[in-house]
C-alpha cells in the first residue's frame, strides 16, 4: 500500500515544484514502510485486558514515534516543507476494546498542532482517516469484512468505502497548499455525520 501512495503522490505532483518524495537516510522508503506499520498496529482489546505495561506503550509508542519523526524532520525537511501524519477518527464515538487506540488518537491533534508552532515554519498536519479499504481493514475485520464494506456503501453520504488513493489525494493537496498547518483533516466519507 505504500507503494501504491507513493506511486499516486508521485503521478499527482509531476511537474510541480514539490520536493520529490522519495526521501534519503531516515524519511527514505525502509522508514516509511515501518512508520505505517507502527502506526497502524494498535491495542485493539479491553485496557483492563492489558498489563500495566503494555497499556503503558499503546498509550505512549504514537506519540513517541511522532516526536521522533518530527525531531528527524527539523533536520531534513526544507523551509515551508510539509509533515504530515496520518492517525484515526477512533476517539470520536467510545467502544468496548477501544479506550487506549481512543485515547491516544485523541492526543495526536494536539500533539500535530504544537508541532506545528515548534517546527515552523516547516508545516505539520495531521490526516484523520475513518474506515479506509486497507490490508489492514482486513486484518482487524476477517469474515466480517465484505459486510462492513456494504453497511458503509449503503450509509455513507459519499456512497462508497475511502480508498488509499482518497488518502493520497488529501495528502497532496496538504503538501501543495501552503497556507496549512496544525490542522487535523478528517477522511471518513462522511461516517461521522451518519453515525
Amino acid at each position: 500500500m505504500v507503494n501504491r501512495a507513493r506511486q499516486i503522490l508521485k503521478e499527482r505532483l509531476q511537474g510541480s515544484r514539490i520536493v520529490g518524495i522519495e526521501g534519503r537516510g531516515a524519511l527514505g522508503a525502509e522508514f516509511a514502510r515501518r512508520l505505517f506499520e507502527a502506526f497502524a498496529i494498535g491495542h485493539y482489546r479491553p485496557p483492563l485486558e492489558m498489563s500495566p505495561e503494555e497499556a503503558r506503550q499503546g498509550l505512549t509508542e504514537h506519540l513517541l514515534l511522532a516526536l521522533n519523526v518530527a525531531r528527524g524532520a527539523a533536520r531534513q525537511v526544507r523551509p515551508a516543507g510539509s509533515l504530515i501524519f496520518v492517525g484515526g477518527t477512533g476517539a470520536r464515538r467510545p467502544r468496548l476494546g477501544l479506550a487506549i487506540v481512543s485515547t491516544a488518537t485523541v492526543a495526536f491533534p494536539a500533539l500535530v498542532a504544537n508541532l506545528a508552532l515548534e517546527l515552523a515554519p516547516i508545516r505539520v498536519n495531521l490526516i484523520a482517516a475513518g474506515f479506509v479499504d486497507t490490508p489492514l481493514s482486513a486484518s482487524l475485520l476477517g469474515d466480517e469484512l465484505e459486510k462492513r464494506r456494504d453497511e458503509l456503501r449503503a450509509t455513507l453520504p459519499i456512497g462508497r468505502v475511502v480508498r488509499p488513493a482518497d488518502v493520497a489525494a488529501l495528502a497532496v493537496h496538504i503538501m501543495s497548499n501552503t497556507a496549512l498547518t496544525g490542522a487535523t483533516y478528517d477522511i471518513d466519507g462522511g461516517q461521522q455525520l451518519v453515525s
